[in-house]
């Protein structure tokens, strides 16, 4: 059996011989399992593939087909999308590549050129971009400047473009865009530069906008007559909206999923701002919707419920992270669910007819609460970890990188579990009692937030630096518990991928990409990236071979704050 795997230079494809057919094309309609159509496999965003030809068995036999070098990139999160043995990807500032999934010949790139369009907007984020969307031979991206773009897929021409957010706001996209339905829908971030978050549906073929979703509410006037926004401002102390600093924050920055049986769309939430609720909300509110995950009707972004996470949230606890639906047997009987491991280190299973939880438990280290109250779906707090109340410095865990952030995390239809990315780290909490909204920069209200300085006390420092620890942990969301466990020399590693085949792959802050035995956890394999990897693979097919592609180089958030701790904790 001839062996070949591939390797995108810093980006790596891997493949190992197999029968499997492969799709028509690019502009093909009907894709098969030999594509991978969204940068988590699927509409269910699973990131599980039912390929097969690469097993326990013969995992030690792949090896290098290719390599490319993308000149000018450094931080690159996004998994490949792959459709007819072709590759599409972005980089740092959301350039798109095209590639030949087999010889790894670049076909054709698109260049958003953001440092041209709308500078400014640089100012807001850092480069990252967590790739493209694929429908009807159409590929879709979003630049950091808020521009949403589809192109052609065979060619790279572009077929229109939209603005989807204000040009002179703080409001950035680094997400991957979802499509549903003849639409394509996207979100933003800027919650931390106080800005107000939406998701917008557009139409495929024209980039008309169809709907628009507020995930917090606006003034009294522009709530007025929205029953949903209007139920959303009582959780809010004071009005929002009316200028810089006002607007609630929330903005979904990462995960939107489609539901195809409940023809629904989740939105994963992010932080309200500034970070004390005492500020933006003072006495009381649970401030809706943020740090929450909504369901909306796909057809017309009408609310169907939502689930708070973290009401008054005060620890940047973003709902943001990947949304994974199943049918779990729960109790004896089946259950359609949506799971979801979000930044404060409790992993979630929720009936996604209702928005009820079913369960929670902390799949990492956990000192801000006690649990979930399963009967309110609400927190155990630890009256500790409230600092905006007690004025006193607070070293929680997990820190706003959270004990899972964006890496994507992926569920294995065959073993039932979830091979999570894991991280540890504590993280300082003050508030800064002078604290002005400033017209750059994060908004957080503490004296030490993220990103910021490490503390001085020698103790604080220390207890920060035995905290950063990383995992990829086997997790069974039924029982709730830890299945194994495979230890990371370094913090941010990178997402996973599972197949039919009984495999995990994931790539390491410390340079490796890695395949795991998913029954055990048992290292089958493992290849030098030379640098770290972030990104989660993907795994396609081609004129019978089976292909695995991970993009390869770091940068991204692990660059905001800390880096001496990150470094020291991985040598």
């Amino acid at each position: 059996m001839r062996k070949t795997w591939a390797l995108l230079g810093a980006v790596a494809l891997a493949s190992l011989v197999g029968q499997q057919g492969a799709a028509t094309g690019p502009a093909a309609v009907h894709l098969s399992a030999a594509d991978w159509v969204n940068v988590n496999g699927d509409s269910n965003e699973t990131g599980f593939s039912t390929l097969s030809q690469i097993t326990p068995a013969n995992a030690s036999q792949l090896g290098l087909a290719f390599s490319l070098d993308l000149p000018g990139e450094a931080s690159l999160e996004a998994a490949p999308v792959a459709v007819g043995g072709m590759l599409y990807f972005t980089g740092a500032y959301a350039k798109v590549y095209a590639v030949d999934g087999a010889t790894g010949e670049l076909k054709w790139t698109f260049d958003p050129k953001t440092w041209q369009h709308n500078p400014i907007k640089m100012n807001f984020g850092f480069g990252a971009n967590r790739g493209v969307a694929y429908d009807d031979g159409k590929i879709f991206s979003a630049a950091l400047d808020g521009r949403l773009f589809a192109l052609d897929a065979r060619t790279g021409e572009k077929l229109w473009e939209v603005e989807t957010t204000d040009p002179k706001g703080g409001q950035t996209i680094t997400s991957a865009p979802r499509t549903f339905n003849g639409k394509v829908i996207v979100g933003q971030g800027g919650a931390d530069f106080g800005m107000r978050g939406y998701v917008t549906a557009y139409d495929q073929a024209s980039g008309k906008q169809l709907w628009r979703f507020y995930v917090v509410p606006g003034t009294a006037e522009e709530n007025k007559g929205n029953p949903v926004l209007e139920m959303a401002a009582k959780t809010w102390s004071q009005e929002l909206g009316g200028g810089f600093g006002k607007g609630g924050g929330g903005g979904p920055w990462d995960s939107i999923t489609f539901d195809k049986e409940m023809n629904r769309i989740y939105v994963g939430t992010a932080n309200a701002y500034d970070y004390d609720p005492e500020k933006r909300s003072p006495g009381h509110g649970d401030n809706l919707f943020t740090a929450s995950i909504v369901a909306l009707d796909a057809d017309t972004g009408k609310y169907a419920w939502h689930y708070q996470i973290n009401p008054r949230d005060s620890w940047d606890f973003d709902c943001t992270q990947q949304m994974t639906l199943a049918t779990l047997t729960i109790g004896g009987r089946p259950r359609k669910v949506l799971m979801q491991a979000p930044k404060n280190g409790f992993f979630y299973v929720l009936d996604r007819a209702s928005g009820k939880l079913i369960s929670a438990k902390a799949y990492g280290r956990v000192n801000w609460a006690r649990g979930i109250d399963l009967a309110t779906g609400r927190p155990i707090m630890n009256p500790d970890a409230d600092y905006s109340k007690t004025g006193k410095l607070w070293v929680g865990q997990p820190a706003t990188s959270g004990a899972h952030d964006w890496q994507p995390m992926s569920f294995d239809a065959k073993s039932g579990l979830v091979l999570l990315p894991v991280m540890e780290a504590a993280q300082p909490f003050l508030i800064d009692p002078g604290f002005q909204p400033k017209p750059t920069g994060w908004n957080t209200g503490l004296d030490i937030g993220a990103p910021g300085p490490a503390p001085e006390d020698p103790k604080v420092l220390a207890g920060i630096r035995a905290s950063i620890k990383g995992w990829l942990v086997a997790w069974d969301p039924v029982k709730q518990e830890v299945v194994w466990r495979v230890d990371h020399p370094g913090m941010w590693s990178g997402g996973v991928l599972t197949t039919d085949g009984g495999l995990a792959f994931q790539g390491e802050s410390s340079g490796t990409f890695n395949a795991y035995e998913i029954k055990s956890g048992r290292k089958l394999w493992s290849f030098d990236t030379q640098t770290a990897v972030m990104a989660a693979p993907a795994t396609w097919s081609r004129d019978g071979n089976q292909y695995v592609t991970v993009v390869v180089g770091s940068g991204g958030a692990t660059t905001l704050g800390g880096g001496p701790l990150l470094l020291e904790s991985s040598s």
